[in-house]
C-alpha cells in the first residue's frame, strides 16, 4: 500500500490498482487529531466543513470558536496562533484577534514570549505583538522570561508546503544535534538586549521552566556536555560525552571508556537527577528509559533493572526485562518464563498474570499468562489448555480470532475453542463474511467458520477483497474467486468509488457536468449546495481553506480560497497539486507534465463515478 501526503493538510492513502483509492482529509492544525488541549481544561482544535477550516471546542466537544481559520494551533499562555488569508496572528479565548495576522509561521506563547517568522527570518514577540528580538535569525526560541536561544541564518521550513511549523525546543535541539553537531546557538538576553559571545552546542534537558539545558562550548575539544542555566552560568560544568533529556525525573549520562578488546569504544552510563546531581554511578554498559523510579540497563544481550540509588535489582541480569509502569513489581524473563521482580530484588508472581486484555459480551476473555495469552470463559476457567504466543488483543466476538502456537497459525472460535485440534497454518488472513484465506504447505485455500476447507489449498497467492471474494495473481494478471475457489467477476467496489468523490465526512463531494461536451468538475455540499462551480477539468478537496484546481489558462495547478480566487499566482505549479508521493511515481498519461497530472486526476475521478474500471496507477515499490 502506498501513502501520499497532500500539502495544506490532506493525507491520501492509495491502495494497489485492484483496490480503490481512499482519501482522508487532515488539517495542518494539530489539535484536530491529537485531541489534547495544550492547557489543562483548555480548548481543543477542531476542523471541518466544506472548506476544511478550523476553530475550537471545549471538553464536551461544544463549539466555542467557530470554523473560520485556515490553521489553528493549540492555546498556550492564553493565546493561540491562527492563520487567516495565509498569514498568522494570535487570538484570545474569546476568539478575538489580539495580534494581527502578519507572520509567515508562529509558535505558541510561553512566559509572555512567542517565536515568529517574518519574511524568512525568526524573531520573538511579546503579547502585544511587538518584537523583543528582531527577526534576524534562523531560530529564536524563548528560554524562560529573559533568554532566547538564537541561531544564525535563514529559517528553514519544517513540514509540508502550507503546513510549515516551528518545531518546539525539544525536537529542534535533538534534531539539530543529529544533523549538525557543531556549536550554533547563542543566548540573547531580553532585558539587556545583549548577545552572548559564547557559542554553544545544545541538547534538550527538561521543560523550560527549569531553565536548564545540556550544553557544550566551542572550545571544549572533547565535546563534553554540562548543564547550562538561562543566564549563561553553569549548573554542572561540562563532563559527559553523551546525554539525554530528563524522563521521570532522571537523565542518562554516558562517557566513553577503553576496554581490553577495543580501547576506544566502551560506553558506560549512569544518571543525574533534575538538578544535575549524579545519582546512578557511571558504570553500566548501556541504559534505556526511566519509568517509575527504575531504569533498564544492558550487559551484552542481557537486561537488568536499577533503582535511583544505582542498585542492580536482584544483583543480576535477565534474558529480558520490562519496567513496572506503576507499582513495585517489574517483570523479567528467565528462559521462557516471565516472572515478577520487586524493588527488593526478590522474584515474585508475575503481576500481569490474569490481566484481561479483551472481552466479549458472551463472557469469553483473553488474558495474559506468563508472557503469553490464553482464553477463559465467564467463570475464569480456561477454554483451552494452550498458552498462545500471539492473539488479537481485540477479540473478534462475531467471528473466529487468529492465534499462534509454536509458530503456526490457527483460529479460536467465538466460544474460545480451537477450530482444529492445533494450529497448523503457515499464514492466515482474518475472517470476512464467514470465510478466511489460509496458507498450508506453501499453497493458499479458504476455510469456513468451522475450520473446514471450502476451497482446498491450490493457489500460490490469495487475499481477501471486497464483497466476500478473493483476489489471486497469476503471471502478473489478477483474477477473482469466491470462497469455493470458483472464478467470479471483479467486485464493483461501490463504497471505494464513492469514497473517491467524497471530501471527508462533512466536506462535500465532487460532482460533474458534461454540458460543454467535456466533463468538468466542481464541489457541492451534502445538501447539494454548490460552492465550487463545475468549471475545472480537475480539482482537489479543500484543506485549510484552500483547494488545488487545474487552471488551463495558465497550464498550471493553482490554489483557490473560499471565494474561488487564486491565493498566490506565484505559487502555481505545472505538475504539483499538493499531492506528495514517496518512493513511487504517478502513472504517466502525457509527456507534458501539467497535462499528465490533470489526466491522472481525471482518471481517478472517472473511477469514482464508475466510468473507469480501475483507478490510475502509482508506480513504484512503496514504503
Amino acid at each position: 500500500m502506498h501513502a501520499l501526503a497532500m500539502g495544506f493538510g490532506a493525507l491520501v492513502v492509495f491502495a494497489p490498482t485492484d483496490q480503490a483509492a481512499s482519501f482522508v482529509l487532515m488539517s495542518c492544525s494539530p489539535g484536530q487529531f491529537a485531541g489534547k488541549p495544550a492547557e489543562p481544561n483548555g480548548l481543543t482544535v477542531a476542523c471541518g466543513g466544506s472548506f476544511n477550516l478550523c476553530g475550537y471546542v471545549d471538553q464536551s466537544k461544544n463549539q466555542v470558536i467557530p470554523w473560520r481559520f485556515e490553521v489553528a494551533l493549540p492555546f498556550s499562555d492564553g493565546f493561540a496562533g491562527v492563520r487567516i488569508n495565509g498569514k498568522f496572528g494570535f487570538i484570545d479565548r474569546a476568539g478575538k484577534l489580539v495580534v494581527p495576522a502578519k507572520f509567515d509561521v508562529v509558535a505558541g506563547f510561553t512566559k509572555g514570549l512567542a517565536e515568529v517568522v517574518l519574511d524568512g527570518k525568526a524573531g520573538v514577540i511579546d503579547r502585544s505583538g511587538n518584537f523583543v528580538v528582531e527577526p534576524n535569525y534562523a531560530r529564536a526560541m524563548p528560554f524562560g522570561e529573559d533568554t532566547v536561544l538564537v541561531s544564525e541564518g535563514a529559517w528553514q521550513a519544517a513540514g509540508f508546503n502550507g503546513c510549515e511549523s516551528l518545531r518546539d525546543a525539544k525536537r529542534t535541539l535533538q534534531l539539530d544535534f543529529v544533523k549538525n553537531p557543531s556549536p550554533q546557538y547563542r543566548l540573547w538576553h531580553v532585558r539587556t538586549r545583549s548577545l552572548s559571545s559564547e557559542i554553544y552546542r545544545l541538547r534538550y534537558f527538561d521543560d523550560p521552566d527549569h531553565l536548564l539545558l545540556w550544553a557544550s562550548t566551542e572550545d571544549n575539544n572533547l565535546g563534553e556536555f554540562g548543564l547550562l542555566r538561562s543566564d549563561g552560568t553553569w549548573q554542572i560544568t561540562p563532563r559527559y560525552e553523551d546525554v539525554s533529556p530528563l524522563t521521570d525525573g532522571f537523565a542518562t549520562v554516558c562517557n566513553i571508556k577503553p576496554t581490553p578488546s577495543d580501547p576506544s569504544k566502551r560506553k558506560v552510563c549512569g544518571a543525574v537527577d533534575s538538578k544535575g546531581d549524579l545519582v546512578v554511578p557511571i558504570k553500566f554498559d548501556g541504559t534505556f528509559y526511566w519509568r517509575n523510579g527504575l531504569k533498564l540497563v544492558r550487559n551484552d544481550d542481557k537486561k537488568g533493572i536499577v533503582d535511583i540509588s544505582g542498585q542492580l535489582l536482584g544483583s543480576r541480569y535477565f534474558d529480558d526485562a520490562r519496567l513496572a509502569e506503576k507499582g513495585d513489581v517489574s517483570i523479567v524473563r528467565i528462559g521462557d518464563q516471565w516472572v515478577g521482580l520487586d524493588r527488593r530484588g526478590q522474584i515474585v508472581a508475575n503481576p500481569e498474570d490474569g490481566e484481561i486484555l479483551s472481552q466479549c459480551p458472551s463472557g469469553i476473555k483473553v488474558e495474559k499468562r506468563s508472557g503469553k495469552f490464553r482464553f477463559v470463559d465467564a467463570n475464569g476457567k480456561p477454554t483451552e489448555s494452550y498458552l498462545f504466543e500471539q492473539a488479537f488483543l481485540k477479540l473478534d466476538c462475531d467471528r473466529p480470532t487468529p492465534v499462534t502456537l509454536n509458530g503456526q497459525w490457527g483460529f479460536v472460535d467465538t466460544g474460545g475453542h480451537l477450530l482444529m485440534s492445533k494450529p497448523s497454518f503457515d499464514n492466515v488472513y482474518n475472517f470476512q463474511d464467514g470465510y478466511a484465506a489460509v496458507e498450508e504447505g506453501g499453497k493458499w485455500g479458504v476455510i469456513d467458520a468451522k475450520g473446514r476447507y471450502s476451497a482446498a489449498p491450490q493457489f500460490d497467492n490469495l487475499r481477501p477483497d471486497d464483497d466476500g471474494v478473493f483476489v489471486i495473481d497469476v503471471d502478473g494478471r489478477k483474477s477473482w474467486v469466491n470462497a469455493q475457489g470458483q472464478q467470479v467477476p471483479e467486485p464493483t467496489r461501490k463504497k471505494d468509488r464513492a469514497a473517491v468523490l467524497a471530501c471527508g465526512e462533512d466536506g462535500g463531494h465532487f460532482f460533474s457536468t458534461d454540458t460543454t461536451g467535456q466533463t468538468l468538475w466542481g464541489l457541492a455540499a451534502a445538501d447539494g449546495t454548490v460552492f465550487v462551480p463545475p468549471k475545472y477539468r480537475a480539482l482537489r478537496c479543500y484543506a485549510n481553506g484552500l483547494a488545488w484546481v487545474a487552471d488551463d489558462m495558465r497550464r498550471m495547478w493553482c490554489q483557490i480560497d473560499t471565494q474561488g480566487v487564486i491565493r498566490n499566482p506565484a505559487e502555481c505549479s505545472p505538475n504539483f497539486n499538493g499531492r506528495i508521493i514517496f518512493d513511487a511515481s504517478f502513472e504517466k498519461f502525457s509527456d507534458d507534465r501539467y497535462e499528465s497530472s490533470v489526466l491522472w486526476e481525471r482518471a481517478l475521478l472517472d473511477y469514482g463515478r464508475g466510468v473507469r474500471k480501475a483507478p490510475p496507477k502509482i508506480v513504484g515499490s512503496g514504503f
